[in-house]
């Protein structure tokens, strides 16, 4: 049997700190990429009411919305998506922090692909 299957895969990982957060835009993808897996861990808690969404420009809570970045957690989205055009992970806050550590990470594929046989 033969099968087309993508090959190339890579884990972005980006650290933020929520009080020097200026541009929204976390992780880039090139066109065509494949989204397999976004996650968000609170590593330091942000302040009291604080909450994000998670996704990319024109649908800023495609992977997650009204996370609570109060508290120490891990957040994983279920969402895959595919990049029409270059795209990046927007984090979008409900309002300005004073404090709090965030680690997105997302795994992705090239759109690339080669001809497997098993």
């Amino acid at each position: 049997m033969k099968q087309r299957v993508h090959n190339l895969s890579y884990l972005a990982v980006t650290a933020i700190a929520l009080k020097d957060l200026t541009d929204n835009d976390t992780i880039a993808f090139p066109q065509g990429a494949e989204i397999f897996n976004v996650s968000l861990e609170v590593e330091e808690a942000g302040d009291v009411g604080l909450n994000a969404n998670l996704g990319i420009v024109g649908s800023e809570d495609l992977f997650a919305n009204d996370i609570d970045l109060s508290q120490k957690a891990h957040h994983t989205s279920s969402v895959k998506y595919t990049c029409k055009d270059k795209g990046a992970i927007k984090i979008t806050l409900s309002k300005p922090a004073t404090k709090g550590k965030v680690v997105i990470r997302a795994l992705y594929f090239l759109p690339s692909t080669i001809l497997a046989e098993y």
